[in-house]
């Protein structure tokens, strides 16, 4: 899996499931079944446990255990649904041991995987609370890491960003200095902290941070991890107004056939894609040239994953928002329809996407005094919540409506603000994420 693999990986891991009577599931409804089944069983049992020292623990369930949470963490580098029914089998067997270290660890990732699903949930916070009581009892380095990680990925997904992307860097050198065998967590920390840098807007802390962990990835053969990063972060290259290169690196980055299985690797491909559209201004027919690797992701029920579903609905509907035809087709239907399920999530970032993509919609329809209400919110949440990169774009888009002196003034200190964060041509990247107001600047 980590070599880029992942078609052999599942063979091999198919191969020693097997053996424990817990085959893959064949088809992604059927691995959603199951996933329903196993997260029923869990939640009969609860989280009761009778605390045993390690040496009074079956070998053979340590066995089960490490391969199970292999399993779990394998997968979860591609397929999350099948990951997921694994690691729903893997805690209920460490809360079955008993070993404290062990459930502690468990219910870490457990934190991860409900708060993955829904940021609001209790179950996710109190998992995370235990997981802490027993790091700060048993105060392993391993432990603790994993219990201020998760704290952290939790954090960023519910949308403190600014305060556990700060987080997520001490957890990463927890782990490079204190433990050994961690290389999926440090991929984690990794892959966690560049998505809150890219929620930000911090590109120039993102662009040093990808530098290293690329050099790193490469040093180790570990394609996975270089594959996502760059795929993921590829907007750090539009922000440095490098389309071209950008183009290289989505070129250059290999993964297996979309329609073999479409892995999040492929939706962040089909971001990126998408994104250097719109960066280029050629994003009028993105839509219908996407449309295939947008069905395929819509099915692969990636979008259980709160985030990637905000993020799949934002993308939508700045592609209907960028078509040149928009304002005399049924885009701004559907640009209506999708942002209001955007307004159903609850993180700050996922908020201040609602409120642009209102925005754009309300200036389409020539409403530019709503359209101006709608920016001044996602303003106030992008400042409340740090979100720097789209409060400077909803500062751009006011100065627009507002035109005249007061606008150029609103303007030109929030393109100051952007090249601060690293964004070379600011206007051209705030038509990437706030799309529909482009018959302001003449630009089409």
């Amino acid at each position: 899996m980590i070599a880029g693999y992942p078609e052999r990986g599942l063979e091999l891991l198919e191969a020693v499931l097997k053996e424990l009577d817990r085959p893959l599931p064949k088809t992604p409804w059927l691995g959603l079944l199951q996933l329903g089944v196993d997260r029923l069983m869990f939640r009969a049992r609860g989280w009761r446990y009778c605390e045993r020292l390690l040496e009074e623990v079956d070998e053979r369930d340590l066995l089960r255990l490490d391969v199970l949470r292999t399993a779990a963490f394998g997968l979860g580098m591609v397929d999350n649904l099948r990951a997921a029914g694994y690691h729903t089998r893997q805690v209920m067997l460490a809360l079955e041991i008993g070993e404290p270290n062990l459930v502690g660890r468990a219910l870490a990732a457990e934190t991860i995987f409900a708060g993955s699903r829904w940021t609001r949930g209790r179950d996710a916070w109190r998992c995370l609370e235990e997981s802490k009581r027993i790091a700060a009892r048993q105060g392993t380095p391993l432990l603790r890491a994993w219990s201020e990680g998760a704290e952290a990925v939790l954090g960023v997904l519910s949308g403190d960003v600014a305060r556990n992307v700060r987080k997520l860097k001490s957890v990463e050198a927890a782990f490079e200095e204190h433990t050994v065998g961690t290389s999926w967590e440090l991929n984690s920390v990794r892959m966690f902290r560049g998505l809150g840098l890219r929620f930000l807007g911090h590109y120039s802390e993102l662009m040093v941070s990808m530098e290293g962990h690329l050099r790193d990835a490469e040093r180790r053969a570990d394609r996975f991890l270089e594959t996502t990063l760059r795929r993921a972060s590829s907007v750090r290259l539009l922000a440095a107004d490098e389309p071209d290169l950008a183009q290289v690196e989505l070129d250059a980055s290999v993964w297996p056939d979309p329609t073999r299985g479409f892995h999040l690797q492929h939706f962040w491909e089909l971001e990126g894609r998408a994104e250097l559209d719109m960066y280029r201004g050629e994003a009028g027919d993105a839509l219908q040239r996407h449309a295939a690797w947008l069905k395929l992701h819509r099915r692969s029920l990636n979008t259980a994953i709160e985030v990637v579903r905000a993020l799949d609905l934002y993308l939508r509907i700045r592609l209907h928002l960028s078509r040149r035809v928009v304002h005399v087709s049924h885009s701004l239907l559907s640009a209506r329809v999708l942002t209001t399920r955007l307004g159903w999530a609850p993180m700050s970032y996922a908020r201040v996407w609602t409120a642009l993509s209102w925005a754009g919609i309300a200036a389409c329809e020539g409403r530019n005094t709503d359209s101006h209400g709608h920016l001044l919110e996602a303003d106030r949440i992008a400042s409340a919540w740090g979100l720097d990169w789209l409060r400077e774009v909803s500062r751009m888009r006011r100065g627009q409506l507002l035109g005249g002196r007061k606008g150029s003034v609103l303007i030109a200190a929030a393109n100051d603000q952007a090249r601060v964060l690293g964004v070379a041509n600011p206007a051209k990247l705030a038509d990437v994420f706030a799309p529909g107001f482009e018959t302001l600047t003449g630009d089409r």
